[in-house]
């Protein structure tokens, strides 16, 4: 019986029991799918697209140094994005510098994961890319979660020439609180040539840029080291490590093994067996009168360069189909002990080849060459004198004197490549040093690389 009463007790009216079901399905139901609507119907809206990709525009430019700007970002999952149109700019010009249609962006495994599809870059700036790149992204420590791996399967280059491409590019970043290492691996455009005809021969190697930045105050510095394994790489995308790379000629390529050291602003770099292939002399002399012309390649069994100059050169080329100006002709006989065989009386000498080999360290030279043409030999220093070392000031006073007017009020060298030669050359003494300094202090070239 009191069951019954209390059962009875707590029932409702039937208007009022409706009324409540109505209340539940509006609240319970029809209230979080209007939001989940509205919250869908938002991600649509430009506004939304636009904040969205002005936080990323934020997080990507604190990262890596340059500003940059992207159309749209798509969610994919919690831990994946796609960005879309994205452009680098100068930060201080707003030029673009690069661009790529689509980022592919994925948590996994620990790192980020990035695939860029057709990302290019503009070649003139190259060297802004790269001061950005090393100034502000590897000389900033990270943690370990910040580690990365890119891939990209084209990278295009633009420069003055045309379009140049690196495929199978791929990106490993591992940073640390002591050191940031990164590896890039690429094939470089001219390997196509040395791809495999069969599918049983082995594919092209793949060219190395090792770069290590240490971030402990007691020693500061960056290291780099660059395999172009049997490849040649496009010497243009050098050029932000010295400007006069760009002096070797728009066909100027190089393979080899080079290693490069930073520590504030003294720099040396070491390259070992390493080849400069179709070097046009005429650009390389273009502001002397010790003009030389022709096409030119070097091996160079070792070449150590320093930010105070040259300290050792070992190695050997050619240069075919070349014209030497007659004063340069007739310098290398008095200064460089070089035995002439004049054959004509103009003022240019054509040859259609000249072979030499030096060995140069402080304070002396070895070399020997030969110089011929259709008629036979027109100069040479033979095997025999390897032995009889030449001061190295000599060959200052070769470029100097193959000049009409030598003459300087300074008494500095009055002609570029003689200008060079003293910067880089290792005189060893002291008058010497004190001409390099004056001379670097008075020149406006920029020889950081």
């Amino acid at each position: 019986m009191a069951d019954r009463q209390r059962r009875t007790n707590w029932q409702v009216h039937e208007s009022t029991a409706r009324a409540l079901c109505r209340g539940a399905f509006v609240g319970l139901g029809l209230l979080p799918l209007a939001l989940c609507l509205l919250w869908s119907a938002q991600v649509f809206l430009p506004t939304y697209q636009r904040q969205q990709a002005s936080r990323w525009e934020q997080l990507l430019s604190a990262q890596i140094g340059v500003p940059l700007k992207i159309a749209a970002v798509e969610s994919l999952a919690p831990q994946r994005f796609a960005l879309h149109e994205i452009r680098l700019l100068h930060p201080e010009t707003n030029v673009e510098i690069g661009r790529a249609r689509r980022a592919d962006v994925e948590r996994t495994g620990g790192k980020w994961v990035v695939s860029l599809s057709e990302p290019e870059l503009e070649g003139a700036e190259l060297a802004t890319s790269w001061k950005a790149f090393h100034d502000w992204f590897l000389c900033r420590p990270r943690h370990a979660a910040h580690a990365a791996w890119v891939g990209i399967s084209e990278l295009t280059i633009h420069e003055a020439t045309g379009p140049r491409t690196l495929s199978d590019l791929s990106l490993d970043l591992l940073p640390g609180l002591d050191a940031t290492l990164m590896s890039i691996q690429f094939h470089h455009g001219m390997d196509q040539s040395q791809s495999p005809k069969s599918d049983n021969a082995p594919p092209p190697k793949l060219s190395q840029l090792i770069i290590k930045r240490h971030h402990r105050h007691e020693g500061l510095k960056t290291e780099m080291q660059l395999r172009t394994g049997a490849s040649e790489l496009a010497c243009s995308l050098l050029a932000p490590l010295s400007p006069l790379v760009s002096r070797l000629g728009k066909e100027a390529t190089f393979s080899g093994t080079i290693d490069f050291d930073r520590s504030g602003d003294e720099w040396r770099m070491r390259m070992t067996n390493g080849r400069l292939s179709h070097i046009e002399l005429s650009r390389l002399t273009a502001d002397s009168e010790a003009a030389i012309s022709g096409q030119g390649d070097v091996l160079f069994q070792k070449l150590v360069v320093a930010q105070s100059g040259i300290e050792a050169v070992r190695g050997s080329g050619e240069i075919l189909s070349g014209k030497m100006t007659q004063g340069f002709f007739h310098a290398c006989g008095e200064h460089l002990k070089v035995a002439l065989r004049e054959t004509n009386q103009v003022s240019s000498y054509g040859f259609d080849r000249c072979e030499f080999a030096i060995d140069l360290h402080e304070p002396s030279l070895h070399f020997v060459c030969a110089m011929s043409d259709a008629l036979g030999l027109l100069a040479e220093r033979g095997a025999e004198r390897w032995e009889e070392p030449l001061p190295l000031v000599n060959i200052i006073a070769a470029l100097q004197s193959s000049a009409p007017s030598s003459g300087s009020p300074s008494g500095l060298p009055a002609t570029w490549l003689a200008k060079q030669a003293l910067l880089w050359l290792p005189l060893g003494d002291e008058q010497s040093r004190a001409a390099q300094a004056h001379l670097r202090l008075s020149s406006n070239q920029t020889r950081e690389p």
